[in-house]
């Protein structure tokens, strides 16, 4: 009989505990938030699968539009960095008040948030005008 994989999500990001968890009989780790390439990959290994990937059509937007100010689009990176979704949540809001321009953007922030494709948020960030 096959032994069932075992991978362990968890919102630590210690060393120490982390290797407590792989020592205690899970094959795997995977940290939180989870990024959907880190569990896909995970899935891929143990289940021996490939996948199929289409491209992820973003909305056209005007991001010459859309104009960041400097300390917002900061934020937002430093948000992305270091997978603090709730306050991403709340810095989409912030971009949705800055008027009918943001608009589309903030809503494609806002998806990618849901799907918590951090790495979508900072390549949209990559292109976006900033203000100064």
């Amino acid at each position: 009989m096959n032994k069932p994989v075992l991978v362990a999500v968890s919102a630590s990001t210690l060393s120490h505990e982390r290797a407590q968890i792989l020592e205690a009989g899970f094959d795997d780790f995977i940290s939180k938030p989870v990024q959907e390439g880190r569990l896909f990959s995970c899935m891929a290994k143990y289940l021996d699968v490939e996948y199929l990937y289409r491209e992820e059509v973003m909305s056209s937007l005007n991001l010459e539009a859309v104009k960041l100010p400097n300390s917002l689009c900061d934020q937002l990176r430093q948000a992305v960095e270091l997978g603090q979704v709730t306050e991403l949540d709340r810095l989409v809001e912030k971009v949705r008040a800055l008027g009918e321009d943001a608009g589309p953007f903030a809503d494609d922030l806002e998806q990618l948030c849901r799907r918590l494709n951090l790495e979508g948020i900072q390549m949209l960030l990559e292109d976006v005008q900033q203000e100064g």
